[in-house]
């Protein structure tokens, strides 16, 4: 009954229409051009293809750095130092994965990365509370 339906599956997307392409020919020309450059996911900084971190704000740019001994430390220890002092999603699976990710890397000196995890996380937490509490009350309350 499972590989009947694994065939099917496979015969459906062997069928299925592709997608349209997202370029236009105006930006296809554009990226093939000699002075384009690729631009950093986190600080939209342009950087050379032969870089493995932005110049600007030091992520990894290369699909293979995180391969790389030695190289991989740095990358490792720019998704750590994002957890203490970057803006990230407060949501319970994101908190584990930087818990769990610290022991992993850290070991002895994991309570004082929570710690300064714990310290973040209550930052973005009062800031999101205080720009809510900042915004207008909707229009279609009547104040009473």
């Amino acid at each position: 009954m499972v590989g009947v339906g694994l065939v099917r599956l496979a015969q459906w997307l062997q069928t299925k229409p592709a997608s349209a392409d997202p370029w236009d020919a105006e930006t296809d020309l554009k990226l093939e051009e000699a002075e384009a450059r690729p631009l950093c996911v986190r600080c939209l900084c342009p950087y050379e293809e032969t870089d493995w971190f932005c110049p600007q704000c030091g992520r990894a740019t290369s699909p293979t750095t995180n391969w790389m001994p030695y190289l991989d430390e740095l990358s490792m220890g720019d998704v750590l130092r994002h957890g203490t002092g970057g803006r990230i999603p407060v949501k319970p699976l994101t908190v584990i994965g930087y818990v769990v990710l610290a022991l992993t890397q850290y070991f002895i000196f994991a309570p004082i990365y929570w710690w300064q995890l714990w310290q973040n996380v209550r930052r973005w937490r009062h800031d999101r509370l205080t720009a809510d509490a900042d915004l207008p009350p909707p229009a279609n309350q009547t104040e009473q």
